[in-house]
């Protein structure tokens, strides 16, 4: 009777045990999916409140296009949002000129390489210590055929010996990443390049009111680098209200700017937006297309960061 009743006692210690231990794993797994929950409700706050702020750009965007036609960098669209507080999160954001760089898309003009566009694009490769050859490479890549046509150019015979293989996109670029998958084109070259070039999904020009002075150096041939730097610290307390006012205030007479591709307006926007709270942090960039004064702005893209 004394064993039997000894081993019913251990009996009901190992259940009371086991019960124990699985009330506690219960609990740990209740509160771990009570964490995920409440981290799952802040994300889609904090998601809300961005998309929230990219209307707020889209507003301010739409109202500046109907005050005026020129764009520059001391207007309000230009100006970062200070950090601002909204049900314990910290939100801030900026808008900034899409246009202000060199659109690689532009290489091609209705399928053929467009000759101005190419010079300046070799002009920026050169800059960087590049080879400007690799603009034959980057035409390969985005004309629609299949034919390696121009010196240092690359396609499919090309890229398919690689390992692994892969296919020449024929087509537009979608974003600058895509660069570094065109032969020559090295993730650090890529970076190099990035301060000069940006990708739209059309054709654009440049907007001589927000382009860094690296930008201005390549679009001008022969404007030295520090002669562009004054002239963009020009713009400061007078931006230029015409392509010919911008001609006029070139350092020397015998520069020429181009003919076409340059503009005192933008129509592309890049909105980016940035929310924190409790270690929690969210981003958000959209690229926007504001096509006039009398049409909202539309979102091309949005991508969380």
């Amino acid at each position: 009777m004394r064993r039997m009743r000894g081993g019913a006692l251990i009996i009901a210690i190992l259940v009371v045990a086991l019960v124990t231990a699985s009330a506690v794993l219960l609990l740990r797994n209740q509160s771990l999916a009570a964490a995920q929950t409440e981290t799952l409700l802040a994300l889609g706050q904090g998601r809300q409140l961005l998309r929230g702020g990219l209307d707020w750009a889209l507003s301010v965007l739409a109202d500046d296009s109907r005050s005026n036609a020129i764009d520059h960098l001391q207007e309000l669209w230009a100006r970062p949002m200070p950090a601002t507080a909204s049900d314990g999160w910290e939100i801030e954001g900026r808008i900034a000129d899409a246009q202000s760089r060199f659109n690689l898309n532009n290489l091609l003009r209705d399928g053929q390489p467009s000759q101005p566009d190419v010079e300046i694009f070799q002009r920026i490769l050169q800059r960087i210590g590049a080879p400007p050859e690799l603009a034959n490479s980057l035409l390969d890549w985005l004309d629609e055929d299949a034919e390696t046509r121009r010196p240092g150019g690359a396609e499919d015979s090309e890229y398919l010996s690689a390992n692994p293989p892969y296919r020449a996109a024929n087509r537009l670029l979608g974003e600058i990443g895509n660069l570094s998958r065109v032969r020559g084109f090295s993730p650090a070259l890529v970076e190099k390049l990035r301060p000069f070039v940006t990708v739209l999904p059309e054709r654009t020009t440049i907007n001589i009111n927000t382009a860094p002075a690296e930008v201005l150096s390549v679009v001008v041939p022969g404007l030295s680098l520090g002669e562009a730097q004054a002239l963009s610290n020009s713009r400061v307390d007078a931006p230029f209200n015409s392509l010919v006012e911008f001609r006029a205030r070139l350092p020397r007479s015998e520069l020429r700017a181009a003919d076409s591709g340059l503009s005192i307006g933008t129509r592309y926007f890049i909105v980016t937006g940035q929310a924190r709270r409790d270690g929690i942090r969210q981003g958000m960039a959209a690229l926007v297309l504001r096509p006039g004064p009398f049409i909202r702005p539309s979102v091309v893209w949005r991508r969380e960061l």
